[in-house]
């Protein structure tokens, strides 16, 4: 999957999780992306901020798609990162 089309999918994908109204309330940055295992599968870390300014880490999946299905990312798990100002 390429990164750009990841980066919205995560973005999608933590918005839903995180049950906010739109995509656009999240920002992903900070984003790792892991060498494909051998079906092509890649492990993603990456820091998402909402518009209100909760900070958290994330990880998920990015799977490759088959003759059958695109490519698709599995439901982010985040952790609230601890933000002092």
């Amino acid at each position: 999957m390429d990164k750009n089309v990841a980066i919205v999918r995560l973005q999608g994908a933590t918005a839903n999780m995180l049950q906010l109204g739109s995509s656009d309330e999240i920002t992903i940055s900070r984003v790792k992306v892991g060498e494909p295992d051998a079906l092509q599968n890649q492990s993603v870390e990456y820091r998402a901020t909402t518009a209100r300014g909760r900070v958290l880490d994330c990880n998920a999946s990015l799977m490759a798609g088959t003759i059958l299905s695109e490519p698709s990312v599995t439901s982010p798990k985040c952790v609230p990162v601890n933000v002092h100002k």
